[in-house]
């Protein structure tokens, strides 16, 4: 729709240029103005698309005219056509200067006007797009730029935790030499929390000593970019004694100077350095010595080996003597070692370092050795001297270190890292041989349930059953990974076609229709699987990681036991539960969270008895979010139990507040997940709230599913114990659309039953949900339980529920779910009685 204004102060002007400008479109809407200043007024808040003028009016000319539209926001950049009837350009001149988009003779040429009206039309609108799409841009621009800061922090955090294992002090810090960062390691030796160290400098910390030495060694680093090795530094811990610190310092460049840092690492060698001054002060009874000890002349030829050189390599004394040391050489120490070696002891120094040494029998040993020059009177080198430690159990572990940072404790595969390794070294590959990699992201279906079952144990056993029979669905080439949990992935490199990676994928799912025999049981599992490909759905390892990981959610989602490759669609999808999920970790800080209530009325009079809690998330970027939306995300996420844990706080909170206001005494329904009962804190929560707020438990009502009664696992029994022994009262929520049995309901201590809102809804229209209403209660009521039959909305089903002796109703005939101080009102002016009898 176009809006076009007409000023002229002749009212047949006026008219013929109306009406021209009506024929512009059947969407054009025109008004027209006697006088320029009223449209300047009817133009201060309308959006216009094109004005039209005379020049030459009474009060206001057409440039004046012109140049007040052009200071209006909404005015500023619309086309203006100025009508004169002078030809003297004086006046086209004052027009355009004023900020006229073109200009008409008059008598006008009504054709000459369309054409030109037209085509300033056209080129507003197109600008309109123009900047509406710059708009758009700028935002999608703004939300990419967002997400990119939440992946490097979240990236960030990782590596701070990796950094927090490290068993050595990893600082760094700046020009000034303040730290930046120390990890969490420096609380093993000093009195200091490292975060609340950052900006404090290394004497604050350490003293004046020590801190001016590192500011030089600090200082050399910056200079010479270089890393600076072997440095030993002694500390006082916290216990008073004196530490030794084998640091080395590396120079960490950032965007500018002052964006500089040095890191340091520094490794606490005090028992090494204590072992090797104990066997100093042994060298006067090597025979005795722990440590091997050998002699040679300054050529290296051995004059004496002890005993513990005997014992390690299994040359007796006589086999060596004469005989160069190269006797041991495996041939995998490299020759540089060697050559640094001669080097530092002929130049009279000690050297230190490790050997990959042979045996006489032929086995491959790690020795640490200290060879040090031995000197006559004048100085000169007579003997050296080898003093070596067998460190090759430590080498061994040092070994198994790198296969546990690497591969899976679990199923002995490559883990999340070794994965990641792998797949860049696949894409590396695959752009050389312009070939295409396929990643499959497997998440073994319903595999929480054995955990919850039948334990840790067998879901380890699971699992590394299952890691075997993907390895026999790939080729020699390919890697599958363990991710953790029950994620896998396989990486299939140099594929001519993706549909190699659809045939592998129908291999797994053959492989997994066979059941697997875990600790005398037959267990079925099944695999979801998303495949992405690249270089079609991307070229970075985590981008394809993230693509697999949304078509494997839309194949779980689908169904389960199903492949589906990813599309953009996916990774829409999967992104916005990214967002959701972020932000709801973030929900109760933010105090997005809040309480609903919905009240709960007995039949027979009417009181008004109870009311149900139910959570609302309102986030001002996501709006209000469903309860069905975000709830199984936060169970995903294990965000159930801390989020559960504030709406009994809240709940506590709201009741205490509602009965100091003199409010009636309810009993407030709470929902609770299985999780809560399974973590086990569930009791400790309910205690602390009730006692906090002075809420008696008899106040409070605990909503449970049917799946938890069915799951049985010992830790939820334990937890129906300990709140039953308390007396806290205990609903069956949504009876009838799970799995319930009996047999559960009697071992369990539920007071009540609620009828699913489903059936109470077809009560009056479908017989079969009449009569299943009618059966719940007759067995809950032969049970001794109490019915509540939940979402009644009309009178011919409250009347339905009461005739067939049902005890409680809870639905929209009485209120809908209202905030807290709406639902105190209600409570102050409860009219249940009379609208049940109306």
């Amino acid at each position: 729709m176009s809006s076009i204004v007409v000023v002229d102060d002749r009212v047949t002007n006026r008219n013929i240029l109306a009406q021209l400008a009506r024929s512009l479109g059947a969407d054009a809407q025109v008004h027209a103005f006697e006088n320029p200043q009223s449209a300047l007024d009817w133009m201060m808040d309308k959006k216009v698309d094109l004005v039209v003028t005379d020049f030459q009016m009474p009060g206001m000319n057409g440039a004046e005219f012109v140049r007040e539209c052009r200071r209006k926001i909404l005015c500023f950049d619309v086309p203006i056509i100025v009508i004169t009837a002078y030809e003297d350009r004086d006046y086209r001149y004052k027009a355009l200067e004023a900020g006229a988009t073109d200009f008409l003779l008059s008598p006008i040429d009504h054709h000459e006007f369309r054409t030109r009206a037209n085509n300033l039309l056209t080129m507003w609108r197109q600008k309109q797009i123009i900047q509406n799409r710059a708009v758009s841009l700028e935002h999608e621009l703004k939300e990419t730029i967002l997400q990119r800061a939440k992946d490097l922090r979240r990236s960030e955090e990782k590596l701070s935790d990796v950094i927090d294992t490290v068993p050595a002090l990893v600082s760094a810090s700046d020009a000034l030499g303040r730290y930046v960062f120390l990890n969490s390691f420096h609380q093993t030796y000093f009195d200091f929390e490292p975060q609340k160290a950052i900006g404090r400098s290394k004497s604050d910390l350490f003293g004046e000593e020590y801190g001016n030495r590192h500011r030089e060694l600090d200082q050399q680093v910056f200079r010479t970019s270089e890393m600076l090795v072997g440095v030993e530094d002694q500390l006082v811990d916290r216990s008073g004694s004196e530490r030794i610190f084998l640091t080395t310092k590396a120079p960490l460049r950032g965007d500018s100077d002052t964006d500089d840092m040095v890191v340091t690492v520094s490794l606490d060698i005090t028992e090494r350095m204590s072992a090797e001054d104990d066997v100093r002060k042994l060298s006067l009874a090597v025979e005795q010595s722990p440590a091997s000890v050998m002699i040679t002349d300054p050529t290296g030829v051995i004059e004496y080996v002890n005993p513990k050189f005997v014992d390690v390599t299994g040359y007796s004394a006589e086999e060596v003597m004469g005989k160069s040391p190269q006797i041991l050489n495996s041939g995998y120490t490299p020759p540089e070692y060697y050559r640094e070696l001669w080097e530092t002891v002929l130049a009279g120094r000690e050297w230190r370092g490790e050997f990959h040494n042979k045996k006489k029998n032929g086995e491959n040993f790690w020795e640490y050795a200290s060879v040090s020059p031995i000197k006559d009177h004048n100085g000169e080198i007579t003997h050296l001297l080898a003093v070596k430690e067998d460190i090759t159990v430590r080498k061994q572990h040092e070994e198994q270190l790198l296969q546990q940072m690497n591969y899976d404790n679990v199923t002995d595969l490559p883990n999340r890292v070794l994965g990641l390794d792998r797949l860049t070294q696949a894409l590396a590959r695959s752009h050389r041989n312009n070939t295409t990699v396929a990643l499959l992201f497997i998440d073994l279906d319903r595999f929480k349930n054995v955990n919850d079952t039948l334990g840790h144990s067998a879901g380890d056993r699971l699992l590394k059953e299952a890691g075997l029979r993907l390895c026999e669905c790939i080729r020699g080439g390919d890697t599958v990974a363990r991710l953790g949990g029950d994620e896998f992935t396989i990486i299939l490199p140099d594929l001519q076609s993706p549909n190699n990676a659809e045939h592998v994928a129908e291999k797994v799912h053959s492989a997994f229709t066979q059941p697997f025999f875990i600790e005398g049981q037959e267990l079925f599992v099944t695999a979801s699987i998303g495949i992405t490909v690249y270089p079609m759905d991307a070229d970075a390892p985590h981008a394809l990681m993230q693509n697999a990981d949304a078509a494997m959610y839309q194949a779980k989602e689908l169904g389960k036991n199903q492949t589906r490759f990813f599309t953009r669609e996916l990774n829409e999808q999967a992104l916005e539960r990214v967002k959701i999920e972020n932000h709801l970790r973030r929900a109760i800080e933010r105090d997005e969270f809040s309480l609903h209530y919905q009240p709960i009325a007995e039949l027979r009079s009417g009181r008004l008895v109870g009311a149900e809690a139910l959570l609302r998330w309102h986030n001002d970027e996501l709006g209000n979010v469903p309860p069905s939306l975000f709830i199984p995300q936060a169970e995903d996420a294990g965000l159930i139990s801390s989020i559960g844990e504030w709406v009994l706080e809240d709940v506590c909170r709201q009741h205490a507040k509602w009965r100091d206001k003199s409010g009636p005494p309810i009993r407030i329904s709470v929902n609770v997940s299985s999780r809560q009962f399974r973590e086990g804190a569930l009791v400790d929560t309910i205690k602390r709230a009730s006692r906090e707020h002075g809420v008696p438990w008899e106040n409070l009502e605990l909503e449970i599913t049917e799946g938890l009664l069915m799951d049985d696992l010992p830790e939820s029994k334990v937890t129906f114990r300990e709140l039953n022994a308390m007396g806290m009262r205990f609903s069956l929520d949504d009876f009838g659309t799970g799995y319930s049995s009996l047999n559960y309901l009697k071992r369990f201590p539920v007071r009540s039953l609620k009828i699913d809102r489903s059936f109470i809804q077809g009560v009056i229209d479908i017989p079969d949900d009449a009569v299943l209403v009618q059966a719940i209660i007759n067995m809950a009521h032969s049970m001794k339980l109490e019915v509540v039959a939940e979402g009644v909305e009309t009178r011919d089903q409250l009347d339905f529920v009461r005739q067939n002796g049902c005890d409680l109703v809870q639905g929209y005939f009485f209120s809908k779910p209202i905030p807290a101080d709406q639902f105190f009102e209600l409570m102050t002016d409860w009219r249940g009685a009379e609208m049940m009898s109306a």
